[in-house]
């Protein structure tokens, strides 16, 4: 999928290995089948290679189909945040641990 492949491009150019994804919701009003099915793929490939996945501002119906889909029973305690700077709060580096690296890119086909 599109998500799939822009995310896995932006952790190539990434100069030091992933560990968390935050993805900003805010701009999404409705969530279809596909993007829903999307977003399980992706859940997918980083539950099994160890990558914390958090969608941070999810708006209302957005949450109620990820809600019908299982997406949030599968999530982890920290895959919700209100903001996306809790999220970055959460997910911050232990003393000795790499820092963290933002990088902004559009998520939607144009």
């Amino acid at each position: 999928t599109f998500l799939r492949e822009t995310l896995r491009r932006l952790e190539k150019e990434a100069r030091t290995p992933v560990h968390t994804v935050i993805l900003d919701f805010s701009a999404i009003n409705n969530l279809d089948s596909s993007a829903d099915a999307a977003l399980h793929e992706v859940l997918d490939d980083y539950e099994s290679r160890g990558i914390t996945l958090i969608l941070a501002r999810v708006k209302g119906p957005v949450m109620d189909v990820l809600e019908r889909s299982g997406y949030v029973e599968r999530a982890t305690d920290i895959g919700f945040t209100e903001s996306v700077e809790e999220a970055v709060e959460r997910c911050s580096p232990e003393p000795g641990q790499v820092g963290l690296a933002v990088v902004r890119a559009p998520l939607a086909q144009r």
